[in-house]
């Protein structure tokens, strides 16, 4: 790996969680499964609207027409879709407008930038950060990152997320993840000389569908959902120390192509492989399932 390579800071919680992951995934290039792809697609297009809606004017309902125009703009591109595509497009549309009703008059009125991408340098690696929303909540810059759901952040309140994967006492890789995510983005705007805060900027996860209940109107089966804003500011506060640590680790392990996972092959085993999409073809998970007990 060359100094200048870029690393997305998203792509270490897969390392985090499976080294081999890692290299099928972000090395190799073999693409996920299909459901994975969905999810992802639905993110990225909601991601879109959102950033539309936000810049659209400080009027909730003008913010949610300009994103149901981009969602119109976007899906007249497929001639064609299936009863999953559609269910998928109307939970889309109703994530997003829900989103906007509750937070987008507070994020939209204060945006600092959208859409942009900052780079932290560590360990001769460069770090790639995107955010989706940089405004300013309670007089505070916060950057914002939009994701389906938030299963795989750290809890706000549990400010030893780092500690308590590193010690060996839960093996939380996703959760672990989320945390240097945040840590690596408050450090690249720290450090850009394009921002010159006063005070530490914060860092969000918003779950765009973090709540569900059933129902939804009579025509549908596609449930109330509603948006969760999660802050790491006070997990950045006690861990960044710890967090940039597990990051130059990580990095040195990516760089000398460290991909193989029998250091901690046990807790992977136990909560990874089962929803991994590459464990069927694994040389891991196989030899670990065909093993006379």
């Amino acid at each position: 790996m060359s100094e200048a390579q870029v690393i997305p800071i998203d792509h270490i919680a897969t390392y985090l969680s499976c080294p081999r992951r890692y290299e099928y995934e972000h090395e190799l290039s073999i693409q996920p499964d299909s459901a994975q792809q969905r999810d992802e697609l639905a993110v990225s297009l909601a991601r879109e609207a959102i950033i539309r809606g936000l810049t659209a004017g400080d009027d909730t309902e003008e913010m949610i027409a300009a994103a149901r125009s981009h969602l119109r703009t976007t899906d007249s591109r497929t001639t064609k879709r299936s009863r999953k595509q559609q269910y998928l497009q109307e939970m889309r549309v109703r994530a997003i407008e829900s989103y906007l009703q509750q937070f987008g008059t507070a994020h939209g009125d204060s945006i600092i930038d959208t859409d942009l991408t900052l780079r932290y340098g560590l360990s001769g690696v460069t770090l790639s950060c995107p955010i989706d929303a940089l405004v300013r909540i309670g007089d505070k810059p916060v950057a914002i990152r939009y994701r389906w759901s938030l299963d795989s952040v750290a809890f706000a309140n549990s400010y030893t997320t780092i500690d308590r994967h590193t010690s060996g006492r839960s093996y939380i890789p996703w959760a672990a993840g989320s945390v240097i995510t945040a840590t690596a983005t408050i450090e690249a705007l720290i450090h850009n000389d394009r921002f010159a805060f006063s005070e530490t900027p914060g860092f969000a996860f918003v779950g765009l569908t973090e709540e569900t209940t059933a129902g939804g109107d009579s025509n549908s089966s596609v449930p109330v959902v509603s948006a969760a804003v999660r802050r790491l500011d006070e997990h950045y506060q006690s861990e960044h120390r710890k967090a940039l640590s597990v990051l130059d680790n990580t990095l040195t392990w990516i760089t000398n192509r460290a991909f193989n996972p029998q250091d901690r092959i046990d807790q992977i085993l136990d909560s990874e492989c089962e929803s991994c999409p590459y464990a069927e073809f694994c040389s891991e998970w196989i030899n670990n399932e065909v093993m006379f007990r």
